[in-house]
């Protein structure tokens, strides 16, 4: 009777253990073995706007002159590129199992801006044209480009929504909802601010944007599903470039999502169910996260830099 008892009690446990490790959010463990710290090869440019590949085993980013090194740490180069159509960069790829950095992109297709698909097969950019802006898609195993969406006004910074169903972009002070299958426009979301960068939930219908308010940039959600914008967490952050990520460190591996953004010269890392919960990455710009969440990659003077980054929930 005891060995039965027993025996029911471990097959209750597991079966609860089971259940609750079935209703977790899943993320992507990152497939390459990295350490704290790592460096890509510095390859004499002005390295900015990395984004990781969805499986976590490559990184693309734009790389520019360095005599624009200056031009760069001022403004963003997606906004002079509309007043001088001097600045693009090229884009690059590399891949942290064989370390290797190619091109993907030519500067000649006048990139400033490029973000990997949801599946990772294809690179959506934007570029100017001399009286309009436009979207392109590069398909990375046929290696052709197709422009997607031109715009009446600036069109710029594309992303894909985390489920791969939408692209938006950014006009002025409104977005732009692409589907994208066909690229027909979805939904146009008019603002009263000027937007300056942004980013998709990674959980929810919503995009978090940074816009300019009483001379600072603050960081603000629009709900999709409610047509309602808000200041995020009660305005209490100021910056630009956003992304988030779900929250996947050490004491909570699944609570909730967490955001980096650039604060001045800095990049300011926190969970926004406790954002005294903060760490800051000196000089660091155009942050982006890991699929698994645990690892950051951004500029630093120049160069690209990967950081691994715990928030202790525990404390």
């Amino acid at each position: 009777m005891k060995k039965n008892a027993n025996r029911k009690l471990l097959v209750l446990c597991l079966t609860f253990v089971f259940l609750v490790y079935c209703n977790e959010p899943s993320i992507v463990d990152l497939e390459v073995d990295l350490p704290e710290k790592t460096s890509l090869p510095a390859d004499g440019q002005y390295d900015l706007y990395p984004d990781w590949h969805p499986n976590g085993q490559k990184l693309i980013f734009l790389s520019f002159d360095s005599s624009l090194t200056n031009t760069l740490e001022d403004d963003p180069p997606f906004a002079l590129s509309f007043q001088t159509g001097a600045v693009a960069g090229v884009v690059k790829e590399y891949d942290l199992e064989s370390l290797k950095l190619v091109d993907l992109i030519d500067k000649s297709y006048g990139p400033l801006y490029c973000k990997y698909s949801a599946g990772g097969d294809t690179i959506v950019y934007c570029r100017k044209e001399e009286k309009s802006a436009e979207i392109w898609i590069y398909d990375v195993t046929k290696k052709s480009h197709t422009r997607i969406f031109t715009g009446e006004h600036h069109v710029f910074l594309p992303q894909w929504s985390p489920d791969g169903k939408y692209i938006a972009v950014l006009s002025d002070k409104s977005f732009i909802i692409l589907d994208a299958l066909d690229f027909t426009v979805e939904h146009q979301i008019e603002t009263d601010l000027t937007v300056h960068s942004f980013t998709w939930h990674p959980l929810e219908n919503k995009i978090i944007f940074s816009a300019a308010s009483d001379m600072d940039f603050y960081l603000y959600e629009y709900d999709l599903e409610n047509n309602s914008t808000g200041c995020l967490s009660d305005c209490s952050l100021k910056g630009v470039w956003p992304d988030m990520s779900i929250l996947s460190h050490i004491g909570s591996p699944f609570d909730g999502v967490q955001i980096a953004f650039q604060a001045g010269d800095d990049i300011v890392v926190t969970s926004l169910r406790e954002l005294s919960l903060t760490k800051v990455v000196a000089n660091g710009r155009t942050p982006s996260w890991s699929p698994d969440g645990r690892k950051l990659v951004y500029s630093q003077n120049g160069h690209i830099e990967i950081d691994t980054i715990w928030i202790d929930i525990n404390g």
